[in-house]
């Protein structure tokens, strides 16, 4: 199963071009980093990067996931923006209900 947090670090390494770089802008550690990824691998069926030394070169699935990715993220952010617009209006709305009294005269 893929997890978001897995797709947020891969976003993350794509950007930065290695699993250090990504870890520093996550601020999280390295080895995180690496499980998460192979996890990721895993979960995708097979290899989304080939190590270059330090860098990392994405393949032909890595590629179609890391374009997926960003749509996948942007989508997600645009959501919970609309829901939080909504939760809010929710919020603003009072509803008051009354019931008559019966009095004697």
């Amino acid at each position: 199963m893929i997890e978001l947090r897995q797709l947020e670090m891969f976003a993350a390494v794509v950007r930065a071009g290695s699993f250090s770089a990504a870890a520093r802008e996550l601020r999280c550690s390295q080895p995180a980093i690496s499980q998460q990824m192979r996890a990721l691998e895993r979960a995708m069926g097979g290899p989304l990067f080939v190590r270059a030394g330090r860098w990392l070169e994405l393949t032909a699935a890595g590629r179609l996931l890391a374009e997926r990715t960003t749509v996948m993220l942007a989508e997600l952010a645009a959501t919970r923006q609309r829901v939080r617009a909504v939760a809010a209006e929710d919020f603003d709305t009072v509803r008051v209900c009354g019931f008559p009294a019966r009095t004697r005269t």
